[in-house]
C-alpha cells in the first residue's frame, strides 16, 4: 500500500501527473493491460499546489486496475493545470484533469480485440475516493477542470467497472478552457468530468457508479456541465451506443453557482439514478440537462422529486472559499437574519451515510470538532445541512481593523462586530478576531440599566462566540478605559447582563485594567462581569494584569455560569477586598438563576489579594453561596494565587506550583 501524509507538493512539471504519477497497475505490455488486483494508495493531509502537466493530471495522474483504490483525505488540490497548450497528435481524451486525472480499468474483455488479456479479468472495481478535501482553482484545456475520470469498459460480465465517491468535499472555482466539441470529450465538466469508453458493442450496459454525498460543487466553469459532466453520450467519439453507463447519485449536495464560458448558469449535464437524487441544492432547471442512467432518456428536474431545493438566480448563497476551521478551505452558507437571505443549504438535508462504508457522517468536511447535524435555523431541531459545511452561526463577522470605532468607513471594528451580534434576534453569532492589539478607548455616558456597546465596555446581549488567533496574538487591551463617577461599566472588557447573554471567548488575551484602591466607583470583573443567568466560557486564553478594588479582578459576577478551560490567569489582583483575586462568583438575593463554576486544564499564578482576618490569603478563585463547582482536572496554582474554595470550605484543586511559573 502506498501512502503520502502531511506533505506539500508544489510547483512541479511533467508530461502527465505534474505533481504525482501514481501507477497502481503495471503498464501495458505490447498493448495488453495486465490487471493488478487490490493495490491501494492513501493521500492524507497533503496539499498539491501550482503543479503543471503538458497532458493530463495537473496535480496527479492515477491509474488503478481491478480492486485498485486511491483515497484522498483531508487534502487540497489547488491552482494546478493540465493541457493548456495544444498537443500533436491530439488523443481522444487529452489535456484533461486540471487537478486529478484518474484512469480506472478493471477486468479485461474476454471477447478481446487484440489489446486486452483474456486470461486476466481481475476482481473488484477500481476506485477513486475523495473525502473531506477541497479541489479548487484548477484549469484543464479540454476536460475536467477539477477531476477528470476515464474508465474503460473491458469486461462483458461486469455491470460496473469503477467507482467515484466524493464525500464531505468541496469542488470550487475550476475551469475547462475549450469550447464544446460535439462528439468529443472537449469543453466539458468544469468541476468534475466522467468519461466511459467502450471498445465493443455489448447488449448489457456497463460503466461507473459515482456518488456525491454532502459535497459542494460551485463556481466552476465549462462550456457544458460547468459543475459536473457525468456521461459521454451515445455517439460521442470513441463511445459506441450501448457501451456507456454512469450511475450518478446525488445526496445532500450543492450543485449551483456554476457557469458556462459566457458566465450563463450551467451546472449539470449527465445521467443519474433517478430515484437517488435527493435533498440537494440545485441550480435552475434551465441550467441542467438530466438523463436516465437506464436508457439515456432525457428527464425533467421536477421529476427528480420535491426533496431537492433550487437556488434562485443560480446563487446558492455561499460565502467565499476560506479557512473556516479544519485542514481545508470551505464555503459556509450565508444566514444573516431571516429566511429571505438564508441559504437553502441550511437544515434542508437528510441524514446520510458514506456510500461505501455505510457509516454515518458525524462531522462536516472540517472533521472532528465540527459535528453533524446542528440546529442551523435555530428552531430547536438539528437537521443536517446540504453541502460540505454544517452551519452553526446565524451571523459570522470578521474584524478588519484594530481601531476602536463606530463609523461607516467600511471597516469592521470589534465594537461594531459586537453591535451586529447584539442585533441578531435569534441564534448564535461568531466574531473572528485576527492577530492584533485591540485597545478599547471609546468612552461615553452609559446607564447601568441600559447597556450600550457603542461606548465603554463591550456589552454582549445575545449568543456569540468571539474567536481570536491565539493567546498573545489577539489582545484586547483595556488600559484606556477609565472610571467615571459612580458608573462601573467603563473599566471592563465584556459585560453579560442576563440570560440571553451566552458567550464564548477563545484564543485571546484580555489585559491591563489598572484600577486603584479606594476609588468611588466599584471596580471588579475587568475581563468580564456576568449576571442574572448569563453564561461565559473562556477557552485557550490568557487573562492577565488586572488590578481591581474588589474581588474577582478578572471575572466577577453572580447567579451565572462560568467555564474556564486551557487558560492562564496571572497577575490579577484584588487591592482592597478579601475574596478571590482572579475569579469571584456568587449566588445572592431572590434571583431565579443558580450559579456554577467549572475549571479545567488551566493555570492560576501570581494572583494576589490582601489579608483577611489578619492572615495572608492567596486564593485566586472564590465562590460565595451555593455555587456548583466542577473540576475538570489538571489545574495548577501557585502559592500567591492558589486554591479554590466556597463559603465555609477550602478544598484545594490539584497541585501547587511556586512563583517561578511562566506568566503565559
Amino acid at each position: 500500500m502506498a501512502s503520502i501524509a502531511d506533505s506539500v507538493i508544489h510547483d512541479n512539471d511533467a508530461k502527465n501527473g505534474g505533481g504525482l504519477w501514481l501507477q497502481l497497475a503495471p503498464p501495458p505490455d505490447n498493448g495488453i493491460h495486465p490487471q493488478a488486483n487490490g493495490q491501494k494508495a492513501t493521500i492524507e493531509r497533503t496539499a498539491f499546489t501550482a503543479n503543471r502537466a503538458i497532458g493530463n493530471g495537473g496535480a496527479m495522474f492515477t491509474a488503478q486496475g481491478a480492486g485498485g483504490e486511491v483515497h484522498l483525505v483531508e487534502s487540497t488540490i489547488s491552482q494546478n493545470d493540465a493541457g493548456l497548450t495544444p498537443q500533436t497528435p491530439e488523443f481522444s481524451l487529452s489535456r484533461a484533469g486540471g487537478g486529478i486525472y484518474s484512469y480506472l480499468f478493471s477486468g479485461d474483455d474476454p471477447i478481446g480485440e487484440g489489446s486486452e488479456n483474456p486470461n486476466d479479468n481481475g476482481n473488484g472495481e477500481a476506485k477513486l475516493l475523495v473525502t473531506r478535501s477541497t479541489i479548487d482553482g484548477n484549469i484543464a484545456g479540454h476536460f475536467g477542470g477539477g477531476i477528470a475520470l476515464c474508465t474503460k469498459r473491458q469486461d462483458a460480465t461486469r455491470d460496473v467497472q469503477a467507482v467515484l465517491s466524493l464525500v464531505n468535499s468541496t469542488i470550487s472555482g475550476n475551469t475547462v478552457l475549450s469550447t464544446d466539441v460535439a462528439g468529443a470529450p472537449q469543453g466539458k465538466g468544469g468541476g468534475v468530468a466522467i468519461a466511459v469508453f467502450g471498445f465493443e458493442t455489448f447488449l448489457e450496459r456497463e460503466g461507473i457508479d459515482s456518488y456525491f454525498v454532502n459535497t459542494t460543487v460551485t463556481n466552476n466553469k465549462a462550456a457544458t456541465g460547468g459543475g459536473i459532466f457525468s456521461v459521454v453520450q451515445n455517439g460521442d467519439f470513441g463511445v459506441p451506443a450501448d457501451s456507456t453507463q454512469v450511475n450518478t447519485r446525488l445526496r445532500n449536495t450543492i450543485i449551483a453557482g456554476n457557469v458556462d464560458l459566457a458566465n450563463v448558469a450551467n451546472n449539470f449535464h449527465g445521467s443519474v439514478v433517478t430515484n437517488d437524487v435527493v435533498y440537494n441544492l440545485l441550480g435552475p432547471a434551465t441550467s441542467n440537462q438530466w438523463f436516465s442512467s437506464v436508457d439515456d432518456a432525457p428527464i425533467t428536474q421536477a421529476s427528480l422529486g420535491a426533496t431537492n431545493q433550487v437556488a434562485a438566480n443560480n446563487d446558492p448563497l455561499l460565502e467565499s472559499l476560506m479557512n473556516n476551521g479544519g485542514l481545508t478551505r470551505t464555503h459556509r452558507p450565508k444566514y444573516w437574519t431571516g429566511v429571505a437571505d438564508r441559504s437553502k443549504a441550511i437544515d434542508l438535508g437528510s441524514v446520510q451515510v458514506d456510500p461505501l462504508t455505510l457509516q454515518s457522517l458525524a462531522s462536516d468536511q472540517r472533521g472532528d470538532g465540527f459535528p453533524r447535524p446542528l440546529d442551523g435555523d435555530f428552531n430547536n431541531t438539528a437537521v443536517v445541512d446540504i453541502g460540505a459545511f454544517e452551519a452553526k452561526y446565524n451571523r459570522w463577522i470578521t474584524v478588519t481593523t484594530t481601531v476602536d470605532e463606530v463609523s461607516s468607513n467600511g471597516l469592521s471594528s470589534l465594537r461594531e462586530a459586537v453591535g451586529l451580534a447584539n442585533a441578531s434576534a435569534i441564534g448564535l453569532s461568531r466574531i473572528d478576531l485576527p492577530q492584533g492589539r485591540y485597545s478599547l478607548s471609546l468612552l461615553g455616558a452609559e446607564a447601568y440599566a441600559t447597556p450600550d456597546s457603542t461606548v465603554n465596555d463591550l456589552d454582549l446581549l445575545n449568543s456569540v462566540d468571539i474567536i481570536g488567533a491565539g493567546a498573545g496574538m489577539s489582545i484586547i487591551d483595556i488600559a484606556a478605559l477609565q472610571p467615571s463617577g459612580s458608573n462601573n461599566t467603563e473599566l471592563r472588557a465584556f459585560y453579560l447582563p442576563g440570560a440571553a447573554s451566552q458567550a464564548t471567548l477563545q484564543g485571546m488575551t484580555i489585559a491591563n485594567a489598572l484600577g486603584q484602591p479606594g476609588l468611588t466607583v466599584v471596580s471588579t470583573g475587568f475581563a468580564a462581569t456576568v449576571e442574572n443567568g448569563s453564561k461565559l466560557t473562556i477557552l485557550d486564553s490568557a487573562i492577565v494584569n488586572h488590578d481591581a478594588d474588589l474581588n474577582g479582578a478578572a471575572i466577577s459576577g453572580s447567579n451565572s455560569a462560568v467555564e474556564i478551560r486551557r487558560s492562564v490567569f496571572t497577575d490579577n489582583n484584588s487591592l482592597n477586598t478579601y475574596g478571590g483575586a482572579a475569579v469571584y462568583l456568587s449566588t445572592r438575593g431572590s434571583n431565579p438563576y443558580g450559579a456554577s463554576l467549572a475549571i479545567g486544564e488551566s493555570i492560576f499564578a501570581k494572583n494576589v489579594q490582601p489579608t483577611g482576618g489578619g492572615s495572608p490569603t492567596g486564593y485566586a478563585v472564590v465562590v460565595s453561596g451555593p455555587v456548583v463547582k466542577t473540576n475538570f482536572g489538571n489545574n495548577m496554582y501557585d502559592y500567591a494565587g492558589g486554591g479554590f474554595f466556597g463559603t465555609g470550605a477550602r478544598p484545594l484543586w490539584n497541585a501547587h506550583l511556586r512563583r517561578h511559573l511562566s506568566q503565559g
